[in-house]
This record gives C-alpha cells, sequence and structure tokens, in this order.
C-alpha cells in the first residue's frame, strides 16, 4: 500500500493498481487479471509487446462497423437512384 501512495503519481502501472484497489473489493487476481498477470512478467518490453498483440487483435482486426449514419451538408451521398 504504501508502494501505491508513493508510486502511483509517477507510474501508470500503479496508479491503475491503486485505482482498483479503491473500487474493488476481494482478491486482486480475480478482479483483475491482466493487472496481475502484468505483475509476474519479466519485463517491460514483454509487456509492450503483449498490449499491442492485444490492441492489434481487439481493434485493428475488426472491421469497423456503421449504422444510423445521417446523410446531409457535412457527408453528402450522391445515389444514381436520385429523384
Amino acid at each position: 500500500e504504501e508502494m501505491l501512495e508513493y508510486g502511483s503519481p509517477h507510474f501508470l502501472y500503479l496508479a491503475a493498481v491503486r485505482f482498483v484497489k479503491q473500487v474493488k473489493k476481494g482478491p486482486f487476481s480475480e478482479h483483475s487479471p491482466y493487472l496481475n498477470d502484468i505483475s509476474a512478467l519479466d519485463s517491460w518490453q514483454r509487456v509492450a509487446s503483449g498490449l499491442l498483440r492485444m490492441y492489434e487483435g481487439e481493434v485493428l482486426a475488426k472491421l469497423p462497423v456503421v449504422q444510423h449514419l445521417q446523410f446531409g451538408t457535412l457527408l453528402k451521398w450522391d445515389s444514381h437512384f436520385a429523384d
């Protein structure tokens, strides 16, 4: 707890752990498995590469879907079927 108080203003990981501990109760490994697993890795290079792989899979590999897009003056639709 003392390390979290001292280091959280300077390190994003410690700030995240501190915040989670403030808002959630119970075993840390059960409610925050990713933050818990990061603490067991041997280098920040492995953390960065793992997070990048997750980002690529969860964000970049997904196809964007647009629903309920209104066309108007900013985004015009030129249709061959215009009346």
